[in-house]
């Protein structure tokens, strides 16, 4: 009888031993730090944006849709819940402000064409409608070697109306 329980006891201490491998360690913060923030091509990118802009605006970075707009006054709930769903759920590459006010000025993305699965290779619909809707210049600039700091500064004078 003392065998058994003996036995019956080292089997639950065998299986639960087991079973922790398979079970989460507890940790409520299962995360760890990047190495960097930006991608290599990120990187490069932001250091000309910043050269073709030459303080004339504030860049900001992965900006949360959501965090540039407000909703209008008057719509229905339902209306309301789903367009701020899409709104949270949509990040911006980079954001150009006014350097004294820091209001919008434009928004820039870069854009991984090389497949139909690269990075915002396909126009986002609701992006290009909520920044069209709230007047929000938007630039789609295509991920690829050689730009050069002037390259990127006529394309936002372009985009903005500017000589």
């Amino acid at each position: 009888m003392e065998y058994v329980l003996l036995l019956i006891l080292l089997l639950v201490v065998v299986v639960a031993m087991v079973a922790s491998r398979f079970i989460d360690s507890g940790n409520p913060f299962p995360v760890q730090k990047k190495t960097s923030l930006f991608s290599p091509v990120e990187r490069s990118f932001m250091q000309l944006l910043e050269k073709a802009v030459a303080g004339e605006y504030k860049i900001l970075n992965r900006v949360k849709l959501a965090d540039i707009m407000e909703l209008k006054t008057g719509i229905s709930d339902k209306s309301r819940s789903n367009t701020l769903t899409k709104l949270n759920g949509k990040y911006l590459d980079f954001v150009l402000c006014d350097p004294t006010d820091l209001s919008i000025v434009a928004v820039l993305d870069l854009v991984n064409n090389t497949s139909k699965e690269g990075h915002k290779a396909v126009p986002d619909w609701f992006v290009n409608g909520a920044l069209d809707a709230a007047a929000i210049p938007y630039l789609r600039m295509k991920i690829k070697a050689g730009y050069t700091a002037a390259d990127i500064q006529a394309a936002i004078a372009s985009r903005l109306g500017k000589p």
